[in-house]
């Protein structure tokens, strides 16, 4: 794993520094200068910077950065200067204006450093690509793909249950793998062989914000190779459903098609296209999942209280469908019309996603601006860093602890900044232009994966109780993977 590359990139200096190469860390100083910059985060080594400081408390550097220079400010890391924004009131003003601070050259570039897509080829399909693409994603669209997701899921979450029922086993081994394979079949179908794909993935995911930080190929090939066998089994998969009438192809993989082939795009850039896609839809989302039920198996009493609305819920469902019994075929019905009836676990799950969440939007000066009344030059990159939102005391009530029942009110619940109504409160999935497009599956599928848990088994630590931390070297790509790992004791329940 990618573990092994980051101790001989000089142990955790050079990872922390490339981390934060790809997060855009950058330079800041303590007063404003009299060019009506930005201020600048005091550092004393060249091009080390803040690297070392932020890398050991990313969230304590932020608050301090917030409380000493305000808002906007710039960071010096490894090589690196960019303008961080940390206000949701300036996040908001980056947001709503797209012409000023652009994103679709960053997208393009990140298309083609990580995901291996020619800028030049992209650009042929981007003016119709992407907006369709967003559309396919849209509430109104994904139906039949979150019905296929609740389907694989069943089918392969319930025989793992079944075959640990009893045992003590990683978290891990129980939630990850089926969320896997349930979200690739749902996108691409049974045919994309996900199970054999899921150990390239995870090598090329666990060096993620090392490859888009921009350290060489030479330096750690083994993630580069993982993910070129991704691409070549994707390649194989598409040249297969090709031959296919399109009505019976994926929809994801029908779009993929009906751009790429009359635009005389390879099957190669296509299956780059679709792994790209693989990644957004599986690198992420699941671990929202996984960290309620880390947060619940501390707090027993909690974890009855959820279990007590779901099963309630489920038993209404049940008595309402008598002739309908939970299936792999009927579990999309069910959370379909029980959805909304879920505030408490739904709750939970929206406060993970505030609490474990580390996205940066990154945005380019198209035009000379000024924001927060500094003056920004064209070229410049910005970072929205929304966690400082999410930590921040004044918009949230102790942002550091897991309170369950903060989003009971829905995600809309309201919250203020001096005075002022902060309708920006929590952005996990970013926000604007560049926002997740993939967010209404996503916030769908960790709600179906939890309730097909806790439907069907029950869980307990095991052993001694040791608890994953977040791995802070991966700040601002999206919810924050695990470091370690919890042992449970599956207990299948009979319904």
């Amino acid at each position: 794993m990618a573990s092994e590359y980051l101790q001989n990139l000089t142990q955790n200096f050079a990872a922390v520094s490339a981390s934060l190469l790809v997060l855009g860390l950058a330079v800041v100083s303590l007063r404003k200068s009299s060019s009506g910059r930005p201020p600048v985060v005091p550092y004393w080594l060249p091009w080390i910077g803040s690297a070392v400081s932020l890398g050991k408390d990313p969230d304590g550097f932020f608050k301090k950065a917030v409380d000493t220079l305000g808002p906007v400010f710039r960071v010096k890391a490894a090589g690196r200067d960019m303008i961080y924004v940390t206000s949701p009131e300036l996040i908001n003003v980056l947001y709503r204006n797209a012409k000023t601070y652009d994103f679709v050259p960053i997208r393009l570039e990140i298309s083609e450093t990580v995901f291996q897509i020619p800028i030049p080829q992209m650009t042929r399909v981007v003016d119709h690509y992407y907006p369709d693409h967003h559309r396919l994603l849209s509430p109104k669209s994904i139906g039949p793909i979150l019905d296929r997701y609740a389907q694989y899921a069943f089918e392969d979450l319930t025989p793992k249950i079944a075959s640990m029922n009893g045992k003590a086993v990683n978290l891990f081994d129980l939630l990850i793998p089926p969320a896997f394979t349930a979200a690739s079949a749902a996108f691409f179908g049974r045919e994309l062989p996900a199970q054999e794909l899921y150990s390239d993935f995870a090598e090329f995911n666990d060096a993620f914000h090392l490859i888009t930080a921009g350290i060489p190929r030479w330096m750690m090939p083994a993630p580069h190779r993982a993910w070129d066998k991704v691409i070549a089994a994707v390649e194989e998969y598409y040249k297969g459903v090709k031959e296919k009438d399109l009505d019976e192809v994926p929809e994801l993989v029908r779009l993929t098609i009906e751009t790429c082939t009359p635009a005389g795009l390879s099957d190669r850039i296509a299956a780059c296209l679709l792994a790209g896609d693989l990644w957004a839809m599986e690198a992420n989302a699941i671990w929202a999942a996984y960290w309620f039920v880390v947060e619940l198996l501390q707090r027993p009493a909690e974890y009855e209280l959820v279990l007590q609305e779901l099963d309630t819920v489920r038993n209404a469902w049940i008595g309402a469908h008598s002739d309908t019994p939970l299936s792999s075929t009927t579990f999309a019905d069910f959370m379909r019309d029980s959805a909304n009836s879920l505030p408490l676990m739904s709750s939970g799950l929206l406060e993970c996603l505030r609490l474990r969440t580390s996205t940066f939007s990154i945005r380019r000066v198209a035009e000379p601006a000024e924001l927060g009344g500094y003056k920004l030059d064209v070229g410049e990159q910005l970072i929205c860093a929304t966690r400082s939102v999410h930590l921040d005391a004044e918009v949230h009530e102790d942002p550091y602890d897991f309170v369950l029942d903060r989003y009971v009110e829905g995600p809309l619940k309201k919250a203020t900044k001096n005075g002022k109504t902060v309708p920006n409160h929590s952005m996990p999935f970013g926000g604007g232009i560049s926002m997740c497009e993939g967010r209404h599956f996503a916030q769908s599928e960790i709600k179906t994966f939890t309730a097909l848990l806790l439907t069907y088994c029950t869980l307990e630590v095991a052993f001694t109780e040791t608890w994953p931390e977040m791995r802070m070297d991966r700040l601002g790509v999206g919810i924050i993977s695990p470091k370690g790992d919890v042992s449970v004791l599956v207990k299948q329940r009979n319904l």
